[in-house]
């Protein structure tokens, strides 16, 4: 379209078939000239689109006849009618050929491994399968390598799905070699892997709660006061059980949590006892049985379960929550006082409310990292957890998030204990008082510090090499039994600097520059 002045000049038009010349035509007339030729060039290049449309889908019905040829299709059009003229009104539907169960399993994404059909994978479990990481590490396919996107740390997955049909012998090959890249640390001494899990390991066992009600409802505990951990109150499992089960809803329960008690017998003013059933169950598991104190893979040589000084041990949690006032324990809460504020202050800032209508639960591990021994002998060593949600008279039909998880790579761990300040003398508990969120996360990345975050459900198992600093948030109320494992590798050669205080350290920050 081309055009010049409105007055006295030549002003013409063109568009597809349509031609216009005119002369002395007013400025009204060439503009509305303009819109309806514009409007009919719209109009073709729509009926243009709608051929090329029709066009595609034809070829699309095409290469219907050519896919009903292709090998693995075992039904014809011809076979049923009514299919084959719902395919000629709607033109260009393509039909996929029927599969069988060999050919779906060679069209995985990832082909070494045979999922079962009908099988559902959560979105993370789906990525974790299908991706491959480009570690050096040569491991078996029902090793999963997954490496996280922001931290830049590896944590090996396995699923129980994946090996429940493996033989005796296969299953004995994978433990060991599970471990052996669990376990694994480079030339500097440091693991690997912040972490491996074993995903739906103990479905086998019961509900822990429910079953040490059942099983030993008179043994004495220590339970936590809700909102409180340092109000503790001794009690037995079944009063402990029956706060739950009164308190329990939709993934949580309100009420303190159960504090830690032994399984393997108790000593001086410990709590719990010698559950011989427990530890049988957890023996049950192949991975597990292989890392226990008594294992193979520990550095110990214990002769009976009830020596064992690094557990296991069980506790249970509520899950981190939000709860009104009106629900907390009245020995916790005193009103606020606005002390040192003078009368016309307070007539100037007046607040809306004065007390809070609800208060945050935490349920927090801050960092810290899994020690033995005391004074010169204090080293880091490996743990071992398995999670069981707490569901009371709930049948659960999914394996619900239990823990949410920030792992750090062991060779940082010398720089973590400064840059978080960890008492690494004190207790897991109160080695640190900072609580790393994705802020501290993104600062502590841009100084090259490695880490992966993720989430572990219930029925899970999680090993943690030693060196790896680690935190943990209940998300629902979870029952753990842990312990410690002094693996047989780190008794040979200790690498690295493992327990030296912040004031030490310090030092070193200054020399290095850090």
């Amino acid at each position: 379209m081309a055009g010049h002045s409105a007055f006295g000049r030549k002003v013409s038009f063109t568009s597809g078939m349509l031609s216009l010349s005119l002369e002395d035509a007013p400025d009204g007339f060439l503009a509305a000239a303009a819109a309806a030729l514009d409007t009919n060039s719209k109009l073709e290049k729509t009926r243009i689109g709608r051929r090329t449309s029709r066009q595609r889908l034809n070829a699309l019905s095409e290469s219907e006849e050519t896919e009903r040829k292709a090998p693995g299709c075992e039904r014809r059009d011809d076979d049923d009618p009514g299919l084959s003229r719902k395919r000629k009104r709607r033109v260009g539907v393509v039909s996929r050929p029927k599969l069988s169960r060999e050919h779906i399993s060679q069209s995985s994404v990832n082909s070494s491994h045979q999922l079962s059909l009908g099988t559902a994978f959560s979105h993370r479990q789906h990525e974790v399968r299908s991706l491959s990481d480009d570690s050096d590490i040569d491991v078996s396919p029902h090793i999963h390598i997954e490496r996280h996107p922001n931290g830049n740390a590896c944590v090996l997955h396995i699923y129980q799905d994946d090996i429940v049909d493996l033989l005796e012998n296969q299953m004995a090959a994978l433990v060991q070699e599970f471990f052996d890249a669990v376990f694994s640390e480079d030339e500097g001494g440091h693991a690997r892997f912040v972490m491996g899990i074993i995903h739906n390991a103990v479905s086998y066992m019961p509900e822990i709660v429910s079953y040490f009600k059942s099983q030993y409802p008179n043994t004495v505990v220590k339970m936590q006061s809700l909102g409180n951990k340092s109000a503790i109150e001794a009690a037995t499992v079944e009063e402990f059980s029956k706060k739950v089960e009164d308190t329990y809803h939709n993934n949580t329960f309100r009420c303190g949590g159960l504090d830690q008690f032994s399984i393997v017998g108790v000593v001086n003013e410990e709590v719990g006892g010698y559950f011989p059933d427990v530890l049988d169950m957890l023996e049950t598991n192949p991975f597990l049985k292989a890392v226990l104190p008594w294992g193979e893979l520990s550095g110990l040589q214990l002769k009976d379960r009830t020596e064992s000084d690094d557990g296991p041990i069980v506790w249970v949690r509520p899950g981190e929550q939000v709860l009104p006032l009106a629900e907390m324990p009245r020995l916790q809460y005193t009103k606020r006082r606005r002390a040192g504020v003078h009368e016309l202050q307070n007539l100037q800032c007046l607040p809306r409310v004065s007390e809070p209508r609800e208060t945050l639960i935490e349920d927090r591990t801050r960092c810290h990292a899994d020690h033995v021994g005391q004074g010169p002998d204090r080293c880091t060593t490996a743990a071992v957890g398995v999670l069981k949600a707490v569901h009371t008279d709930e049948i659960p039909t999914l394996n619900r998030e239990t823990k949410e998880v920030i792992a750090f790579h062991a060779a940082d761990f010398s720089e973590l204990v400064v840059r978080l300040q960890l008492d690494l003398h004190e207790p897991p508990t109160t080695q640190s008082v900072q609580w790393v969120d994705e802020a501290k996360l993104n600062q502590l990345r841009r100084h090259g510090v490695r880490y992966t975050q993720l989430r572990l459900h219930d029925n899970d198992v999680y090993f943690i090499p030693r060196n790896v600093i680690h935190q943990f948030k209940t998300l629902s109320a979870c029952s753990s039994i842990a312990w410690h494992l002094r693996h047989k590798a780190y008794s040979k050669v200790e690498v690295g600097i493992t327990c030296l205080s912040v004031a030490e350290w310090g030092c070193r920050v200054k020399t290095h520059g850090w």
